[in-house]
């Protein structure tokens, strides 16, 4: 990631390559560090129960609103972050 420095008064974007999405990913500068921690620990989740149990502050975290099917997504179940979604 790259974070360029802001003029006095304005705001700090940190942005760069998101290869799983192959898009341009910006965060603001002051909670970049925070939001890449939470993401990290959502994706190091092992299994459902540890992702739902995860409450970040800066971003969004899709575990616990997907209710589709409650045995493939019991809490001891083998969590993959690439299967959210799918």
């Amino acid at each position: 990631m790259i974070n360029k420095p802001s003029p006095a008064g304005t705001r700090s974007l940190v942005y760069g390559h998101a290869e799983l999405h192959d898009c341009l990913a910006i965060a603001d500068g002051e909670t970049a560090t925070a939001e890449a921690r939470e993401i990290v620990a959502i994706a190091s989740a092992r299994t459902w129960g540890e992702a739902r149990g995860i409450a970040p502050r800066h971003v969004w975290n899709p575990v616990p609103e997907i209710e589709d099917d409650p045995d493939e997504h019991d809490d001891a179940a083998s969590f993959d972050i690439n299967q959210v979604g799918r």
